[in-house]
């Protein structure tokens, strides 16, 4: 039981791996960062520029866009460093329509108000800090400011620490220079188009033009390398299970020759005697298989905290199709395993029941 157990937590971990990988960049673009396209500033005077506004109040080109300021600073927490980036958006009210700050539990929505900051779920973690604590975070200026947190929001890709302009304004003493913005594009548009993406670039004081798609597809393309070592843990893991399925058969056979001879001479057929031990191996394999999937959800949860990064999170979800395929490959291979040993079965004669260790 223990070792068909193992081997179905193994699988449940593999397939799992897989799910919480291959979710981030659905989940980090789609469902936390809702906007399509971030301009960076070298200079604030660029949100002021006619031509600027011009390209992003045309509505064939820009649906919304709302100004912001992100900065990543370096801070310490009883010893350890993080990198977060502070997030301010110009207009807190509006900020839902470009980024989803929710709990990923729950999904309760996370409010963005004047009584503190909204930290992300990673840097939480990490640095120890839930609701109700205070967060001292020393800005690109070197002035110091403390903070309440007031919720936790889902995150997998880098940290942050969000605020209203009021709230960084009495923190820090000075006035927000906003280095971003952030643009959403009208529902039939994929991508920034080529003209429009000129002629911003072409303003002065836009420093670079970044489009979610492309970040989404580099993205993706890393997800695809790391499955390829995921796919070889679910290989291994399969292995595994067929390789300790056929010891623990052969052993279990061998040490009952005389037992199963003995069923041979009271006149029970091959099919009967492959039967009697099928049903006891398959009992037995149906238990460990019960065991191994819920094993496999703490094996599979130590393993993503210990895989994980300092600026990614992976998901923490296991499908319930990765369970089904786990149980399903356990069986499997336990039935393969049965196939192989019937011959060993048919092999036993009757007069190793005769036979003595006295």
């Amino acid at each position: 039981v223990i070792g068909v157990a193992g081997c179905t937590a193994l699988l449940v971990t593999g397939f799992g791996l897989k799910d919480s990988i291959s979710d981030i960049v659905s989940k980090q673009f789609g469902k936390v960062f809702t906007y399509d396209f971030l301009v960076t500033l070298s200079k604030e005077s660029a949100l002021k520029d006619a031509g600027f506004q011009a390209l992003m109040d045309a509505p064939e080109q820009v649906t919304s866009y709302l100004p912001v300021q992100q900065e990543r600073i370096s801070l310490d927490v009883d010893g350890q460093s993080y990198d977060v980036y502070l997030f301010v958006p110009e207009d807190e009210a509006r900020l839902g329509n470009f980024i989803d700050l929710h709990e990923r539990k729950s999904g309760a929505a996370v409010p963005l108000t004047d009584d503190g900051v909204v930290i992300t779920e990673k840097f939480s973690d990490e640095a120890g800090l839930s609701p109700g604590d205070t967060l001292t975070l020393e800005n690109g200026e070197g002035r110091e400011g403390t903070f309440t947190v007031t919720g936790v929001a889902e995150n997998y890709v880098e940290n942050y620490v969000y605020m209203t302009p009021s709230v960084y304004e009495d923190a820090y003493g000075s006035a927000l220079e906003y280095n971003s913005v952030l643009g959403i594009l009208p529902d039939d548009a994929q991508d920034v188009d080529e003209a429009f993406s000129t002629s911003l670039l072409e303003v002065d004081g836009v420093a670079g033009l970044t489009q979610m798609s492309s970040m989404r597809s580099s993205l993706d393309d890393t997800i695809a390398s790391i499955n390829y070592v995921v796919y070889v843990i679910i290989l291994c893991a399969g292995m595994l299970a067929f390789v300790v399925l056929y010891n623990l058969m052969n052993i279990n056979i061998t040490e009952r020759t005389k037992e199963i001879a003995t069923i041979k001479v009271l006149g029970f057929y091959d099919k009967e005697v492959s039967a009697y031990i099928y049903r006891e191996t398959g009992i037995l394999t149906l238990i460990g298989t019960a065991i191994g999937l819920i094993f496999g959800i703490f094996l599979h949860a130590f393993v993503v905290k210990t895989a994980e990064v300092d600026m990614v999170m992976f998901g923490r979800e296991i499908k319930w199709l990765s369970y089904a395929f786990s149980a399903l490959l356990t069986i499997f291979f336990s039935i393969i395993v049965n196939l192989v040993m019937y011959r060993k079965l048919k092999k036993i004669s009757m007069v190793e029941s005769m036979k003595s260790t006295e």
